[in-house]
């Protein structure tokens, strides 16, 4: 982000929420469903890597869509392979943690502007559509200096998304915050533009990593 445009927003806004993943924080990997390759590849073995990838991500739409508001946590995830992986469920779950806990880094110019707001006195929030446990979420978070925020809202622990706005609405809500002093920070054009904007909030959109690969895969 650039200075001009950094001071312009500590300026205006008291608080500021940011997105996590693409955001604030990075992936070491092109696109987010090569982390299950590793987790396959690490307890299942090269081989069959490949046909477990898949597995996951067939596993999340149905999880998401049994749960009947498109959220959903890893471990009913990961219920949905236990007819075919079994017994191994387990250490491949741990696996795709480690995985994601190994393979993040922080997204330095969002970081840094994150830090900056934090030292201006300004309200911090974050807030993520994610599966991932509370635990690991914010330990992908310290690893990559983000520390020091106001609340941490993630969608499967509040049964809510910032797709439809209902995780804004909470924050707002929980922490009796005026629409018009906070500007949320996201990649998603859904889940932070369209989401925050339906909540009555701003909202400013920067560009992920690998973003045309992204498209084309």
């Amino acid at each position: 982000m650039i200075r001009l445009l950094k001071n312009r927003l500590i300026k205006k806004y008291d608080v500021f929420s940011f997105d996590i993943f693409d955001t604030l924080i990075e992936r070491r990997v092109t696109i987010p469903s090569q982390i299950f390759y590793m987790a396959g590849s690490t307890v299942l073995g090269n081989s069959a890597a490949k046909e477990f990838c898949s597995n996951r991500m067939e596993a999340e739409k149905m999880a998401r869509n049994f749960g009947g508001n498109n959220e959903c946590t890893l471990e009913e995830i990961y219920k949905q392979l236990n007819g075919k992986y079994g017994i191994m469920c387990d250490a491949l779950m741990k696996a795709e943690v480690e995985a994601e806990l190994n393979n993040c880094m922080p997204r330095k110019k969002l970081v840094e502007f994150y830090n900056e707001c934090i030292e201006r006195g300004k309200r911090v929030f974050i807030i993520s559509d994610m599966y991932l446990p509370g635990a690991v979420i914010k330990e992908m978070l310290r690893k990559c200096g983000v520390i020091d925020w106001n609340g941490l809202y993630i969608s499967n622990e509040h049964n809510k998304n910032k797709r439809n706005s209902e995780l804004f609405q909470s924050v707002i809500e929980d922490n009796c915050i005026e629409r018009n002093s906070i500007i949320h920070i996201g990649d998603s054009f859904k889940a932070d533009f369209l989401g925050a904007r339906k909540a009555g909030i701003d909202s400013l959109i920067v560009i992920k990593k690998h973003f045309i690969r992204r498209l084309c895969s």
